[in-house]
């Protein structure tokens, strides 16, 4: 629903502008969308997660002012390679991490707990920076209220989220896990054209096995990630961060 633009003003760093799509702009439910997207990056504030740099409105117009990261979406590298070694999807994982426990211990302005659940991470949303850094980007069906409906793509929904219409600390983590998988694996989790056999296979089946190449210590973190009940999972994120980084021992730039 929105429109990006890299600007700079003079001698400064660019930035990236966020515009409603000029066909949406007319609708109430497209502004509201949109804001509701800028009040969610206000709220998370770390290195893994662009800066939100403003909010404003030209002539009845709104936008976002945000952080440049230049580098590529996971999905664009799965497409093009070329492949993710171990040691750079633990690294992606352990970035993601980060970026969640951002969001799901977010706080308002009073300093109040004012988790953001984010309910779409997915190759598309986590961007490959050039300095090594994974970021999670979009924030445009997140929920303010630590919980909320389903929301996202659903080869990466939780089960949880296509059964319950319910949305989590714990679905994020899943979703994060299934991107993780598909780096590991090369190849889409869930490859089905039809939206029923995706969802039966999400909720019923559960991702595949892993490669019998995938070294035993990030097969277990990312397999229990993805544990199709959501007691199955790590409880805590910060786990999951520890974990992946030691074995992604020494960051290094992420390959384009």
């Amino acid at each position: 629903m929105g429109v990006t633009w890299l600007a700079r003003r003079g001698d400064e760093a660019p930035v990236v502008l966020k515009r409603i799509h000029p066909a949406l702009a007319a609708r109430d439910d497209a502004r509201d969308r949109f804001l509701h997207e800028a009040r969610a990056m206000a709220r998370v504030h770390d290195v893994c997660v662009p800066r939100t740099l403003g909010l404003g409105e030209v002539e009845g117009e709104w936008f976002i002012a945000m952080e440049y990261i230049e580098g590529v979406s996971v999905q664009a590298r799965l497409e093009a390679g070329p492949p993710f070694t171990s040691g750079e999807v633990a690294r992606l994982g352990a970035d993601g991490a980060q970026a969640l426990l951002a969001a799901h211990g977010a706080r308002d302005a009073n300093g109040l707990s004012a988790p953001v659940i984010h309910r779409d991470v997915s190759p598309h949303n986590l961007l490959l920076g050039n300095d090594g850094r994974a970021r999670l980007i979009d924030f445009g069906v997140a929920s303010l209220t630590g919980e909320g409906e389903s929301g996202g793509k659903y080869a990466w929904a939780a089960p949880e989220q296509l059964l319950d219409d319910v949305a989590s600390p714990l679905s994020d983590q899943y979703s994060l896990g299934v991107v993780l998988w598909e780096c590991v694996a090369g190849r889409p989790a869930f490859d089905f054209e039809e939206d029923v056999e995706v969802i039966f296979q999400v909720t019923e089946v559960g991702v595949p096995p892993l490669p019998a190449s995938t070294p035993e210590a990030l097969r277990a973190v990312v397999m229990r990630m993805t544990s199709l009940a959501p007691e199955g999972r790590f409880e805590d994120l910060r786990e999951v961060r520890e974990t992946l980084a030691l074995l992604g021992a020494e960051r290094a730039p992420l390959r384009r």
